[in-house]
C-alpha cells in the first residue's frame, strides 16, 4: 500500500470529521493498519503523534474560527 496516498486520505478524513470523537485505533482502521503499526507510520511521516495531530488541527479551526469574531464560549463548546 502507498503510505503517501494513505496518510493524505487520513489527513482529509481527519479534516472532514474533526468535530467528531474519534480515537487512533479508529483512524489507523480507516487506513487498513494496526493502530500499532499505523501510529508509527504516521509519526515518522508527519514528525508528531496522530492524536497530537487532531489536537493542532483542532486548535487551528478554533483559531481560525476565534479570528472570524465567534465567542470563545461558542468555540470552546465545540
Amino acid at each position: 500500500m502507498n503510505h503517501a496516498l494513505t496518510l493524505q486520505t487520513v489527513l482529509e478524513y481527519i479534516d472532514d470529521n474533526i468535530k467528531n470523537e474519534f480515537n487512533a485505533a479508529m483512524i489507523a482502521d480507516k487506513a487498513g493498519y494496526s493502530a500499532y503499526h499505523f501510529s508509527r507510520v504516521f509519526t515518522k511521516a508527519i514528525g508528531i503523534s496522530i492524536m497530537s495531530y487532531v489536537t493542532w488541527r483542532k486548535l487551528q479551526y478554533a483559531l481560525y474560527d476565534l479570528s472570524r469574531g465567534k465567542k470563545v464560549i461558542d468555540v470552546a463548546r465545540r
